[in-house]
């Protein structure tokens, strides 16, 4: 089996809509089929009880909170860096639409929309 973890720490359970929906329903499909993939999803407390429907699947809680999103972000770049390599992940997928710079394993992003691209008045310059 080939270890893939998953990026979900963006995901607030039930603050971030449509690609917190994405995720849970790509990691359902996975069921569904035979392959060599053994995802290890990366989450913060609460993502699992808000997807009861995904009994079963390998989440491995941070032990920082989510908020502020500082605190979220500096995660990525530190425990979620030290886990990958620790786990010993074949590669990274980051679904939230950004990477950190910090990371062994091959990475992978999923970019959901360019609504900052059409709509920049939407998005703090910041993001």
């Amino acid at each position: 089996m080939i270890r893939v973890g998953m990026n979900l720490l963006w995901a607030r359970p039930g603050r971030v809509g449509g690609s917190e929906d994405y995720f849970a329903r790509l990691l359902r499909g996975l069921r569904e089929f035979d392959h060599e993939f053994d995802p290890w999803v990366y989450v913060l407390d609460g993502f699992a009880d808000a997807h009861p429907d995904l009994a079963g699947t390998r989440f491995v809680s941070c032990p920082l909170p989510g908020e502020p999103r500082a605190v979220r972000v500096a995660a990525e770049h530190s425990w979620l860096a030290w886990r990958t390599r620790a786990d010993d992940m074949a590669l990274v997928h980051h679904g939230g639409g950004t990477v950190p710079s910090v990371g062994r394993a091959p990475r992978l992003v999923t970019i959901h929309d360019l609504q900052w691209h059409d709509y920049p008045g939407y998005v703090a310059p910041l993001k």
